[in-house]
């Protein structure tokens, strides 16, 4: 990949985790297939000004599709009580998969199961660069931004995930992702 390849990649995830929207009540909804991660049951976005698209299980809604989503009264998010669950139109967001696709503008949806298809494993995990990824294929992906310091044991992930039910930028230990058996990857160029 080229350099201003990877910077468009780390700018796109950058875009999501930042992404400012505003809730109405509209877009909450509580049932077992639909399940927003608004404040008032238990997620974290609440009526008014919120920042980071929203996780909704299946989506890959891009910025401009979300806004236009909720303002024709979608749902924000899907974090489903049941997995699997199906994908519900009627909610946006994104999802892990959605967000990789997105950033490394892939030709068709891709699920996690896929990710070895597209991209290529790397020997090393020191061999990371911004717009690689760290993935366990069948279950997560995470965009790699770069070390968090100097010793290279920190990795600064941009991710989508049920448990924080948005796109977030975190720093968390590489040897603890190796361990849980992520694996390095980067674009494949004909991918």
């Amino acid at each position: 990949m080229t350099d201003q390849m990877r910077q468009r990649i780390v700018d796109t995830a950058l875009r999501y985790a930042a992404h400012p929207w505003t809730a109405r009540p509209e877009h909450m909804c509580h049932t077992q297939e639909i399940n927003t991660p608004d404040a008032a049951h238990g997620g974290w976005w609440q009526i008014g000004l919120n920042t980071g698209m929203p996780y909704c299980w299946g989506g890959a809604s891009t910025v401009e599709a979300f806004d236009a989503a909720l303002a024709s009264g979608h749902y924000a998010g899907n974090v489903p009580l049941s997995k699997p669950a199906p994908i519900r139109s009627e909610c946006a967001g994104v999802d892990c998969s959605g967000l990789l696709c997105i950033c490394w503008e892939l030709p068709r949806r891709i699920s996690t199961r896929e990710i070895p298809a597209v991209a290529d494993q790397l020997a090393s995990a020191e061999q990371l660069l911004p717009g690689d990824i760290l993935a366990k294929p069948g279950s997560h992906v995470m965009l790699f931004i770069a070390f968090a310091n100097a010793d290279r044991t920190i990795v600064r992930i941009v991710d989508a995930t049920r448990s924080t039910g948005r796109v977030a930028v975190r720093e968390v230990s590489l040897a603890e992702l190796l361990a849980s058996g992520y694996l390095p990857f980067s674009k494949r160029m004909e991918a």
